[in-house]
């Protein structure tokens, strides 16, 4: 993971202007407080080894299933979404995201432990993108915001979620690399 981060960290000081290295950097500093998080206790990372142990088979097929669409709606949103519908089309990227992966299913014994992995699920992506998130999606919270503020944008989400394209890159970050222009614009 620090390697990753190192190399992403590198490509901003050589490849991006100053807002574009600076949107970044506020990425590369969520993961990393990611990393921190997973990792501060042994207490922590044994609650982290409690709730993996709730992963099914059908658990990896399902947010395997989210991923590629949150990485498809992102890249899609990267670019064709208009300047003023970018931030609403992200926004709402997250929220489908979410309703993904409540559908992520767990081993049953976890269930009656009260574990929630759909919610452990959810936690990783949002302590990336947290600080982005909390600053610009405050309006749509939910999909019906979503279909009220932005119909238009919401409906292509969900259809690109389901077209059979492929794209490059690990969960968010490569749509992120491609995006950066449409974010500094």
């Amino acid at each position: 993971m620090q390697k990753s981060l190192s190399i992403f960290k590198r490509y901003s000081k050589q490849c991006l202007s100053a807002l574009a290295r600076q949107i970044n950097n506020i990425v590369a500093s969520s993961l990393r407080k990611l990393v921190r998080y997973l990792c501060k206790s042994d207490k922590e990372k044994s609650n982290v080894a409690e709730i993996l142990s709730c992963i099914v088979p059908q658990s990896l097929v399902q947010w395997k299933s989210c991923t590629d669409s949150a990485n498809k709606q992102f890249d899609y949103v990267g670019q064709n979404s208009s300047a003023e519908n970018f931030v609403a089309d992200m926004c709402c990227m997250d929220v489908l995201l979410h309703e993904c992966a409540l559908q992520v299913p767990q081993s049953p014994s976890c269930t009656s432990k009260n574990i929630n992995l759909s919610k452990f699920l959810i936690d990783l992506v949002e302590h990336i993108l947290r600080d982005v998130i909390e600053t610009t999606c405050y309006k749509f919270s939910s999909r019906k915001d979503c279909s009220a503020l932005n119909p238009v944008g919401f409906k292509t989400l969900e259809k690109v979620s389901m077209a059979k394209i492929q794209v490059d890159g690990p969960l968010l970050i490569g749509p992120l690399l491609r995006a950066v222009p449409k974010l500094t614009s």
